[in-house]
C-alpha cells in the first residue's frame, strides 16, 4: 500500500491501524482535531450516511494517542493537503 499510493490510502489504513478507531471516526476527523505537540487526535464526532453525527456510544468520545510512525504520515499528508489546496486554487 505504502509503494502504491504512500500519501491518502496509505494515510487512513495506518490511522485505522494504528489507533483502533472506526472508519466512521477516522472519516469525522478534522485537523482541530489533530495536537501535534501532544501527539494525540481527539475523537468526538463521526461521518455516517447522512452527515457528521456523535459517535456510536458514549465511550466514543475519547482521545487517542498516536506513535512515532503515525505522528510523520500525518505530518506528510497534511502538507500534502495544503499543497493539494494551492495547486487546485491557480488558475
Amino acid at each position: 500500500m505504502k509503494d502504491n499510493d504512500p500519501t491518502t490510502r496509505y494515510t487512513a489504513i495506518l490511522t485505522l491501524a494504528m489507533t483502533g478507531m472506526r472508519k466512521g471516526e477516522m472519516m469525522g476527523i478534522t485537523w482541530n482535531d489533530l495536537d501535534f505537540k501532544a501527539k494525540s487526535i481527539t475523537i468526538n464526532k463521526a461521518r455516517t450516511r447522512t452527515g457528521l453525527g456523535p459517535p456510536k456510544s458514549d465511550n466514543g468520545y475519547r482521545k487517542v494517542s498516536m506513535n512515532n510512525e503515525l505522528y510523520s504520515q500525518l505530518k506528510i499528508y497534511k502538507a500534502w493537503c495544503i499543497k493539494k489546496k494551492w495547486e487546485n486554487s491557480m488558475p
